[in-house]
């Protein structure tokens, strides 16, 4: 990941929830030495590169819209969907769903991520079935992927 970018503001739970899901699956054994593109919104410039062939496999998390409310007069919950897309080369679907399951194996083995974000108040994470379909990658043929992780959480506020 690259240097964050100067910030006005202090850190909130959701960036630190953020880095540390950032961090697993970038130092995933699997994962980090098979991705090429990561675009994690850290401020580098290739988080809005469009990605070439040479550029896959792709990783891109997206924050997504979630529901909160309120608990208590110092907490809320918050149900957050971050978007996964993932891009591979060549149309064999067996390549993008064993790249999902790579996904499944960093986030999922153990209890290993979920303990690192207990602290930052997160109660459960799951993540839906990849939905696959053909795509560009520049003039190459491959696949795109798209599925959501939901990670629960409660913040003291």
């Amino acid at each position: 990941m690259s240097a964050p970018q100067f910030n006005p503001f202090p850190a909130s739970t959701r960036s630190k929830v953020w880095d540390q899901l950032c961090l697993s699956l970038t130092t995933d054994p699997v994962l980090s030495t098979r991705v090429a593109t990561w675009q994690l919104w850290t401020g580098s410039e290739e988080d809005l590169d469009e990605p070439t062939d040479e550029g896959v496999p792709l990783l891109r998390l997206t924050p997504a819209a979630g529901q909160q409310g309120w608990l208590d007069e110092g907490t809320h919950q918050f149900r957050w969907p971050i978007k996964l897309t993932l891009g591979v080369a060549g149309t064999d679907v067996r390549v993008m769903l064993d790249y999902w399951g790579a996904i499944e194996t960093a986030l999922f083995t153990d209890n290993t991520v979920l303990n690192l974000l207990y602290p930052f108040g997160v109660i459960q994470k799951a993540i839906s079935s990849p939905a696959v379909e053909p795509r560009l990658w520049g003039e190459a043929s491959g696949l795109a992927a798209e599925g959501h992780l939901s990670i629960l959480m409660r913040i003291t506020t």
